[in-house]
């Protein structure tokens, strides 16, 4: 199987960082917990990324989510050459500006 090589913009490694020491804040370990979740949800997008549903356009490019197991999350990106993940967002936050929208 061809996995695809995959990017987090910036935005989305502060989003990660972010939410990560929420959850440590609220139990110890479940910050490090959180990062692993997203790690083996991106790992499953790499493998096929095309399994996730389109929510949106970028230009000529589909916007995809994916949504981790254990924790309420987003993952959304776009596949050109590399996958680029480019927000991860809590599932209770308004997320319509990527999933109507473009970015």
């Amino acid at each position: 199987m061809i996995k695809y090589k995959t990017e987090l913009k910036y935005k989305a490694k502060n989003q990660i960082i972010k939410s990560s020491n929420y959850y440590e804040d609220k139990q110890k370990y479940l910050g490090d917990d959180f990062i692993r979740e997203v790690e083996k949800t991106i790992e499953r997008i790499s493998e096929n990324p095309y399994q996730f549903p389109r929510v949106g356009y970028d230009n000529d490019n589909e916007i995809r989510r994916a949504l981790t197991n254990r924790f309420p999350f987003k993952i959304f990106y776009i596949i050109r050459k590399i996958i680029e993940v480019f927000r991860v967002s809590s599932s209770y936050q308004d997320t319509s500006d990527v999933e109507k929208q473009t970015i």
